[in-house]
Parts: C-alpha cells; sequence; structure tokens
C-alpha cells in the first residue's frame, strides 16, 4: 500500500512542479504577450508526457534502491541477533 500511496503522491508532486514551472514562465518571461493562455497551454502539454515519465523513472529506481536496503537491513538484523 505504501508504495501506491508514495506512486500517487509522486505522480501528483511532478504535475504540480510542471504547472508551477510552466505557468509561472508564462506569466513572468514576457514572452508570450500575444499568446493566449489556452494556446500556451496546447503547446505545453506536449511536453507533459516526456516531463512525468522522466520523473517516475527516477523515483522507481530510488523506490527499487529503498526496498533492496529495506531488505538487506532486515536480513543483517537477523543475521546479528543469531
Amino acid at each position: 500500500m505504501s508504495l501506491i500511496l508514495f506512486g500517487g503522491v509522486s505522480c501528483l508532486a511532478t504535475t504540480t512542479a510542471f504547472l508551477i514551472s510552466n505557468i509561472s514562465f508564462f506569466l513572468l518571461s514576457g514572452r508570450y504577450s500575444e499568446m493566449s493562455v489556452a494556446e500556451y497551454a496546447g503547446r505545453v502539454a506536449q511536453y507533459y508526457p516526456s516531463y512525468l515519465s522522466g520523473s517516475l523513472i527516477y523515483l522507481a529506481l530510488a523506490a527499487v534502491i529503498y526496498i533492496l536496503l529495506n531488505k538487506l537491513s532486515k536480513t543483517l538484523a537477523g543475521v546479528v541477533q543469531n
């Protein structure tokens, strides 16, 4: 269950970071003054899948490392107790 929660929170955090980054760039850069928000969103949306998948690859790797280290520490704790 904790990995499902980790995945959900990771997707939400990555999406939030993507939105904050792109919205702040749109509002503060001054490069898109004649472009509407809807048009900008349409152009930026094409980058979301690669942004999300890139982040999730690193997060999946971190989860695998965490699981392996957790199992290793439990194994070592069992060896020490015996």
